[in-house]
């Protein structure tokens, strides 16, 4: 890759990825200097500065994922480029790795390692964190960011191993940004990149909801939305509900518009195949087109049959104020589909709920996983 006099950051890990890139781009492009940055998923987009660029695709992973950082960089050959920041996708540690080789980043950051990426690379959870740390150039400081304790460990564990330069945090998912980019400052500041502007912005926020989110704890909440696709959901869902033996059991779904695939994956696949667990289910949906009330009817249509009872919220407060009164103390509500969007971090912050991911994420073997499957 060209020699350029710049700061170059990598972001990985299973979950979050994008979201740490857009912010890291708008908080150093705030700062004066020129950016240009690069996200995967669902919508790839480019940012150069102020500009945004959707990324259209054809052909298959993970070729083009390198082409399309190296066109990349060629269409802004000739613009000025101060701070580089890429998403480096989850997809194999070969290939995560030659991406770090390619961009030859002095940041590798690694967002969360998420029990579905442990059956794609590793059988244990220590196995894939060594995955994702083999990848880290050795040249290049790594942090590494979780919001579950036993993953903490975990990564504490094997990180310390490697005597690499790099650091592993813990906060809460509000806070991930924040406690980022105090990791990186200093990194920054050796280069000669000063950040003032925005940090004030990156602060912990008061609860305004605190004495409605005290409500929300009296049932307990479980968090499985990181996991996404609904295989590796219904697998650690029937872990939960084996171990926990709770009798009132309600699925939270909760959807982001960017992420529509999403949809019919939950409640065409993984809904069938858990509503003979399920007591009732609550949806919420940030789209539009496919809104909560729009998902509910159909819900209601296909299993009026069953008696479950459904629920709709389109925020924190409706949640709390008129449809958890509804749900039993005793219930447990496991929230699935995803995590990070508004409501999943209002729950997760202003309820100081999900600070610990549940234990499967510890080291439960596949065929465990895959047993409880056959079962069921």
């Amino acid at each position: 890759m060209e020699d350029l006099k710049d700061l170059k950051i990598t972001v990985s890990g299973t979950r979050g990825k994008s979201t740490v890139v857009r912010e890291l781009h708008k908080i150093f492009h705030s700062n004066g200097y020129d950016t240009l940055s690069r996200e995967t998923g669902l919508f790839p987009m480019a940012y150069y500065n102020d500009r945004e660029i959707f990324l259209k695709r054809e052909s298959s992973l993970p070729l083009n994922r390198l082409l399309e950082a190296k066109i990349l960089l060629e269409m802004f050959s000739n613009q000025k480029k101060e701070v580089l920041i890429f998403e480096n996708n989850a997809i194999r540690g070969s290939y995560m790795m030659g991406f770090n080789d390619f961009i030859h980043p002095d940041i590798v950051i690694i967002v969360t390692v998420t029990p579905d990426h442990v059956l794609d690379q590793g059988s244990t959870m220590e196995e894939t964190i060594t995955t994702f740390t083999d990848s880290i150039p050795r040249y290049a400081f790594a942090v590494f960011w979780t919001n579950h304790k036993n993953e903490y460990e975990a990564l504490q564990k094997v990180f310390s191993k490697t005597k690499r330069k790099g650091i592993v945090l813990f906060s809460q998912l509000k806070d991930r940004e924040r406690v980022i980019l105090e990791a990186i400052e200093p990194i920054a500041e050796s280069k000669g990149f000063k950040i003032k502007h925005l940090k004030k912005e990156l602060k912990k926020a008061e609860d305004p909801l605190k004495e409605l989110s005290a409500k929300i704890n009296q049932r307990r909440f479980v968090n499985i939305g990181h996991i996404n696709d609904p295989v590796h959901t219904y697998m650690a869902f029937l872990y939960i509900v084996s171990e926990e033996n709770v009798k009132n059991v309600y699925v939270l779904f909760n959807f982001r518009a960017d992420r529509t695939e999403r949809f019919p994956m939950f409640i065409g696949a993984f809904l069938p195949l858990v509503s003979g667990f399920v007591e009732g289910v609550i949806v919420h949906s940030d789209s539009l087109g496919l809104s909560s009330k729009f998902i509910s009817d159909r819900i209601r249509k296909d299993y009026s049959n069953q008696n479950l009872k459904v629920y709709t919220c389109e925020d924190y407060k409706e949640l709390v104020k008129s449809v958890i009164p509804q749900i039993p103390e005793d219930a447990m509500i496991v929230m699935v589909g995803n995590t990070a969007n508004d409501l999943g971090f209002e729950i997760i912050s202003r309820s100081n709920l999900f600070l610990e991911t549940y234990p499967i994420l510890k080291e439960i073997p596949a065929s465990s996983l895959l047993s409880i499957a056959e079962e069921a």
